[in-house]
């Protein structure tokens, strides 16, 4: 399997390798190459006392769950700041290009949370929640809305 990169800045505008330098913080996104699929994003950010990049985390999206354990004892303690890592899981489309990711979040190597996520076909959060470690219950739900907001107007 081939993959390809691009950088990112922190407001998810794509940049040039060369203008890394530039910025405070950035992401590292790879692609597969065959299928344009979004496998991971590195998340970088400028340390001010030693004013070198380091890595504070990522994400990873995972064709299958069987590959989950392997994915997190092989990022979970990469980066600094927190080592914030959440891995995208048991992918589902529908055929309006509407995608539900399970994750799950960890922070200095640790689970810290779970949930549900659905993005529509542009990659913009739809709706998604937080599922409860101990109970299993969904808490935070949340909704967007990306239509026409004329549709609410009095």
């Amino acid at each position: 399997m081939g993959t390809y990169i691009k950088y990112t800045d922190e407001n998810n505008i794509e940049i040039q390798q060369e203008q890394l330098h530039k910025l405070s913080e950035f992401n590292c996104l790879t692609y597969d190459d065959h299928t344009n699929d979004l496998k991971k994003i590195e998340r970088f950010l400028k340390n001010y006392k030693t004013q070198q990049i380091e890595q504070s985390g990522g994400e990873i999206y995972l064709s299958s769950e069987k590959q989950l354990s392997e994915a997190i004892i092989n990022h979970v303690d990469i980066g600094s700041f927190g080592k914030p890592w959440t891995f995208y899981y048991n992918k589902e489309e529908n055929n309006k290009g509407e995608t539900q990711w399970e994750y799950i979040f960890y922070r200095n190597g640790s689970l810290f949370g779970k949930g549900i996520l659905v993005l529509d076909d542009r990659n913009r959060k739809l709706t998604g929640c937080v599922i409860d470690l101990i109970t299993g219950l969904q808490t935070d739900k949340f909704k967007n809305f990306y239509g026409d907001p004329s549709v609410f107007d009095y």
